[in-house]
Order: C-alpha cells, then structure tokens, then sequence
C-alpha cells in the first residue's frame, strides 16, 4: 500500500528526527515537523503507519520500513 503525501511527511520526519538525536519524536515534534497543528491528526498518520507495517510503538515511535517512493 502506498502512502499519503501527509503519512509519507510523517515517516520520512521520524526517520530523520530520530537519525539524528538517536531516539524518535513524540507527536508534538512531529506536529512542529511536519505543520501540522492538531496532535490528533499525527495520531492519525502514526496509526495508519502502524497498520501498513512502517512503523510500531510501545514506548516510542520504532521504524520497521521506510517508504518505497
């Protein structure tokens, strides 16, 4: 399954945010990072994620994939 423009902004965000500091964002970071003002809607993208097999969360965000565009 391929991602919307707005889940792949999310993914590729966490991929980068947590490259770089070693651990991964919470969602207000990952609202800041991608211009989105509503935590709900990350919630949203970071779900529809973990159900496409990108990404899991148990304590934090973990990347399993990164999108294949």
């Amino acid at each position: 399954m391929s991602l919307t423009p707005r889940q792949k902004d999310c993914l590729d965000f966490i991929v980068s945010y947590t490259k770089d500091r070693g651990y991964s964002p919470n969602y207000r970071e990952i609202a800041e990072g991608i211009g989105v003002k509503a935590i709900s809607n990350v919630h949203y993208y970071v779900e529809r994620l973990k159900v496409r097999g990108y990404v899991k969360t148990e304590r934090s965000i973990e990347v399993l994939k990164t999108s294949a565009i």
